[in-house]
């Protein structure tokens, strides 16, 4: 009996050095991304994953024209693969690849939803639902708020036009290292 109390003893001294411990270990913050894609998806998966979430992916490219330099006399040309699809009536979300030299392939560099034709009211309720989920954004500028976590920014952009009286919003998100390159 008495060696079963010390035991127990023991076993309660061990429990209060070690679980604050473990307590104190921060767990790292996962990066924000929109359900239900991830940053290590290519165009196929980033279709895949729509499709299987049903939410109508359809690809498109982004074309840029690069202006001429005295270096390079003529203009260039890019075309980055994008997947659009509708996340809810009124939205549409777009998915950015951009080449990555060093892996030879089309990487995600940056996914966004956007609504274009909301009132003023049902913005402000948007916005709150953002800082819900959220919380309080690290940046805080004129229409808009950025957030921090895991390698990656999200921000919340918006603006009314105050003739039609409709706003839009858009929740993007980007690789901090997209930030750095920029």
């Amino acid at each position: 009996m008495r060696s079963s109390g010390m035991r127990l003893y023991c076993l309660a001294l061990v429990l209060a050095v070690v679980a604050p411990a473990q307590a104190q270990k921060p767990v790292p913050a996962p990066p924000f991304t929109l359900a239900p894609l991830t940053w290590d998806m290519d165009v196929a998966h980033v279709t895949q994953a729509l499709e299987a979430a049903r939410l109508s992916p359809r690809y498109a490219e982004t074309h840029r024209y690069l202006a001429t330099t005295p270096d390079r006399p003529y203009p260039e040309h890019t075309s980055e693969p994008t997947v659009l699809w509708v996340p809810r009536a009124g939205w549409f979300g777009a998915a950015h690849f951009m080449w990555d030299q060093q892996v030879k392939a089309d990487r995600l560099d940056r996914m966004s939803e956007t609504a274009t034709s909301l009132t003023p009211a049902t913005l402000r309720v948007e916005l709150g639902a953002v800082l819900d989920r959220y919380g309080d954004p690290s940046t805080v500028r004129a229409n808009v708020w950025a957030w921090h976590r895991g390698g990656t920014r999200m921000t919340a952009r918006w603006s009314t036009d105050e003739t039609k009286q409709l706003s839009s919003l858009e929740i993007a998100i980007v690789p901090d290292s997209s930030l750095a390159a920029k």
